[in-house]
């Protein structure tokens, strides 16, 4: 076993001209290119979203009805409405609303199939 410096000079040596490197080596420039290429779906106010439990095998519609950068705010019939805050994940947002999962890029129902259980 070498020092990390002699595999990192080993790693560098062993690497092939046109092979892509990881994207922690690329320019910013680059790295923002990508992202722009990519629509990410967010939560828009009005519209409907179908929320997940992962007890319950259904679906749960929800409307959100506000939203700023950073928050989200839901409601539905016998709950009180809810600030959630938005993530990204998988180049989608995504939130939890009273336990419900949702995310940006559910938008129909009844697509759950009870064979899975």
């Amino acid at each position: 076993m070498g020092s990390a410096k002699t595999l990192r000079a080993a790693d560098a040596a062993t690497r092939k001209p046109g092979v892509s490197q990881p994207e922690k080596n690329r320019t910013p420039a680059a790295l923002a290119d990508n992202l722009e290429s990519r629509q990410m779906e967010k939560f828009e106010p009005g519209r409907t979203y179908f929320g997940t439990l992962s007890c319950a095998h259904s679906d749960f519609p929800v409307l959100c009805v506000k939203r700023t950068d950073k928050s989200v705010w839901f409601t539905k019939n016998g709950y009180r409405d809810k600030r959630c805050k938005a993530h990204i994940w998988d180049g989608h947002e995504t939130a939890i609303f009273h336990g419900w999962y949702l995310s940006a890029d559910k938008t129909t129902g009844g697509d759950f199939d009870p064979l899975t259980i």
